[in-house]
């Protein structure tokens, strides 16, 4: 799975506007990285798209683009990998023992 993602402009991963993990395979989805300071702004936020919250932090996936013939499911089915990847390699937390 962690070669199956990337991040487009990882450098500007904190600033949503900017930054984006693509899934390099089939099918072609992109989805943007939108980071909240607060959960309460995170509530007040109303996505127009499809999205996922990562974990119980105050981020969010939103798709950007997919392609028209995949079905909701599946496009919930990538949301949640492109998640959990970005959770585990990109926000790498610490493992407690």
């Amino acid at each position: 799975m962690k070669n199956r993602f990337s991040l487009e402009n990882d450098e500007a991963a904190s600033k949503p506007e900017a930054a984006f993990i693509l899934n390099r395979g089939e099918p072609s989805i992109r989805a943007r990285i939108v980071h909240f300071r607060t959960l309460k702004q995170l509530d007040e936020y109303v996505p127009t798209r499809p999205f996922v919250q990562i974990r119980t932090l105050p981020v969010l996936l939103e798709i950007v683009d997919v392609p028209d013939n995949l079905p909701q499911n599946k496009v919930r089915y990538w949301l949640d990998r492109m998640a959990i990847w970005y959770y585990r390699v990109v926000l790498k937390p610490e493992v407690e023992n």
